[in-house]
């Protein structure tokens, strides 16, 4: 919209720059390419000014058909099954599981039924690993540990795996119970 109304502007700039050409008489002498440069551009601002000017003050037609509205797209057969609410609890107890590296500075890692992860080489996919870094979190880029939670439930049955993973955040917060996918 800024650039439409930036254009608008700009071509009454140049219409009214060869309107005052024309009305002190400085084409009479201008060679042939001059005045058909001038008919062209006078042309193109006033086109400019009408399509800019219809789109600036026209509400749009409402009435067009949009193929994926939403009104329409709740009534048809994909959502006709009726689905429990994912937010209740459900009628399994819940365990968890944790993993991640042996010599970890996190307690929750160290418990006593966690599982022990070896670190992994993350140095193909992390650039400029500096040696503050390595202060900071107590490892490098080849030796970074793989830490996280499992949530189950407590029961026989088939269950959909659901993955927690971190995003965006301060490299110094913890990482594992951020976000759910």
């Amino acid at each position: 919209m800024f650039i439409v109304s930036i254009s608008i502007v700009v071509s009454f700039y140049f219409i009214g720059m060869m309107i005052c050409r024309l009305l002190k008489g400085q084409y009479r002498q201008s060679s042939k390419l001059s005045k058909i440069m001038t008919l062209v551009l006078s042309s193109l601002s006033l086109a400019c000014i009408l399509f800019g000017g219809y789109w600036l003050f026209n509400s749009g037609d409402s009435e067009l058909p949009i193929l994926y509205r939403l009104k329409t797209m709740k009534t048809t057969e994909q959502y006709s099954l009726p689905l429990a609410n994912p937010s209740v609890p459900g009628s399994y107890q819940v365990k968890t599981l944790t993993y991640g590296s042996a010599n970890s500075y996190r307690k929750e890692f160290n418990a006593e039924n966690s599982l022990i992860t070896k670190p992994v080489d993350g140095s193909s996919f992390v650039e400029n690993w500096s040696s503050i870094r390595t202060k900071t979190f107590g490892f490098g880029s080849d030796q970074m540990p793989l830490n996280g939670t499992v949530w189950y439930p407590d029961g026989k049955g088939t269950f959909p795996l659901v993955i927690v993973v971190h995003g965006n955040h301060l490299a110094t917060d913890y990482s594992h119970p951020d976000m759910l996918i």
